[in-house]
Order: C-alpha cells, then sequence, then structure tokens
C-alpha cells in the first residue's frame, strides 16, 4: 500500500486519500448488498480491504460487509485509514457502466480526495474500447448514523445454502412476520395470516434450542434480496430466544457479508 497517491481532474492535481482498481463483479454486488439495508453508508478502507458497517433508518437491521484486499488488484490509502461517505443509488448509477455478467467483468477505477469520487470504468462497445469517467459527490462521513455495536453472544447456528433461504423467506411474503425454531436438529420457519398458517421445517447439523423468535418478514426479505443480488455461495443463519437473527454468507467473490436483524414481538 502506499501513501503518496494523487487524482488527477481536468489536469489538476489533488490530493487523494484513496484509490482503488477493481472490476464491476467486485464492486457492484458489494454495493447493492449494502444498499438492502442503508441508503448511505461509510466506507472504511484499511490495508486489509474495504469495510462497512450500517444500520437501517429504523435501527432494527445492520449490514456488515468487507471485501478482502487480495480481492482487489489495487488499494491504495492514506495513513491506517481512510473514510468516505457514499450514497448507494448514486454510487451505484456510476458504476452502472461496469459489466459482471458471466462472461464480462469491466475493470474500475475509484479515486477520493475527501468530497469527490472519481470513478472511471474501461469496457467494450461491441468491438470498440472505451473509457467512462464519473465524478461523484461524496457524503460527509460524521453526518451518517453511527455505526451499530457487534453483537458478541455465542448463538445457536445451522448452515443452510442460499437459494434455500431465499426460498423459504419468499414463501411467506403474505405473513407479516416469520418465526425461527429450533429443537433436536431442526429448524423451522413457520408464519401466518388470517387465513393459512405454513411453515418449512429442515434437518440441520446444530446442537441449539431457540424456542420461536419472530422476525419482520419485511426484513427477512431484504436479507434474502442482499444473498441473491451478491451471488451469494455459502450462509449460516446465527439465532437465539428473542435475540437479533444473523445470516453470516460469503459470495463467489469472497466479498464477507452478515446481515443481523432484531426480533419482533409476534402481536404487533
Amino acid at each position: 500500500m502506499t501513501d503518496d497517491a494523487q487524482l488527477t481532474i481536468d489536469g489538476e492535481t489533488l490530493d487523494e486519500g484513496l484509490m482503488i482498481k477493481t472490476s464491476g463483479r467486485v464492486i457492484r454486488p458489494f454495493n447493492r448488498m449494502i444498499g438492502e439495508v442503508a441508503d448511505e453508508y461509510k466506507l472504511s478502507a484499511t490495508d486489509d480491504g474495504l469495510h462497512v458497517r450500517a444500520v437501517n433508518a429504523p435501527n432494527v437491521m445492520y449490514v456488515d460487509a468487507t471485501i478482502p484486499a487480495d480481492e482487489l488488484e489495487t488499494l491504495s490509502i492514506q495513513g491506517d485509514e481512510t473514510a468516505i461517505g457514499v450514497n448507494r443509488s448514486r454510487f451505484g448509477s456510476t458504476l452502472s457502466e461496469a459489466r459482471y455478467g458471466k462472461s464480462t467483468d469491466d475493470p474500475v477505477t475509484l479515486s477520493a480526495d475527501g468530497a469527490t469520487l472519481e470513478a472511471t470504468v474501461n469496457r467494450d462497445y461491441g468491438g470498440v474500447r472505451g473509457t467512462v469517467p464519473d465524478r461523484l459527490a461524496l457524503v460527509d462521513p460524521a453526518s451518517l448514523r453511527p455505526e451499530p455495536p457487534t453483537i458478541d453472544r455465542d448463538r445457536p447456528s445451522f448452515a443452510l445454502p442460499p437459494d434455500a433461504f431465499i426460498d423459504i423467506v419468499s414463501s411467506f411474503n403474505d405473513s407479516k412476520h416469520i418465526a425461527v425454531t429450533v429443537a433436536d436438529g431442526v429448524a423451522t420457519f413457520s408464519g401466518e395470516t388470517d387465513t393459512r398458517a405454513r411453515e418449512v421445517a429442515l434437518e440441520v447439523d446444530t446442537d441449539g434450542e431457540v424456542e420461536p423468535t419472530y422476525f419482520s418478514t419485511d426484513f427477512m426479505e431484504s436479507i434474502a434480496d442482499g444473498l441473491k443480488t451478491g451471488y451469494a455461495e455459502t450462509a449460516t443463519v446465527h439465532v437465539d430466544d428473542e435475540w437479533p437473527l444473523t445470516v453470516r454468507a460469503t459470495t463467489e467473490q469472497n466479498i464477507r457479508v452478515e446481515y443481523t436483524v432484531a426480533p419482533r414481538v409476534h402481536n404487533e
């Protein structure tokens, strides 16, 4: 890592606090996974990678995501840590020219001077090579909601394929809450409406016991959407009696993400 990177805009050289070389396949899913929770977030860069811990407006759900430095072509920062504030929607628009399909993965260079982010995408337009520069005003990190505390409690956990979690949550889209229960090696997801009660029971590898604990279906769907948009390959569910539920996942690009949602009272 270096601490003397510079940014050139319209021929003017500015001091640069952060420079990243990556690709659409890495940075776009990362931004989209965070966007399931927060509209704005603080992106922190250290020698070991890019990190985000952001909470939603109701303070009910948070995301903790990391791109390891090894998954980035270049990561250059000033000092031990550099942080910028990002608007998820505007950042996504800035990155939109970077393709990340199965056969395409366009290079992306990001440079920040504290107030401005310069993004450059290099891509092919039907055999014609193109460069797409874009400039984005950053958000003051001090204006963002404080990062949530880490949950240190050792909760019962079980592995669950991301596609299974996505399918199970979608099957309860007409229920206000989803209850999670664990007993005798079986994890049960259940929900009900005025006219229907449904449950999905899964044989899982866990010794834990969890009484029915209820979570908002809307927030569980946000977790499922994050796993889907990030192309998660593995997932583990952590849950305990009347404690927050956490889904820890790893994507095909080795992005590590945790979604945590607080429990809801069943009669709300």
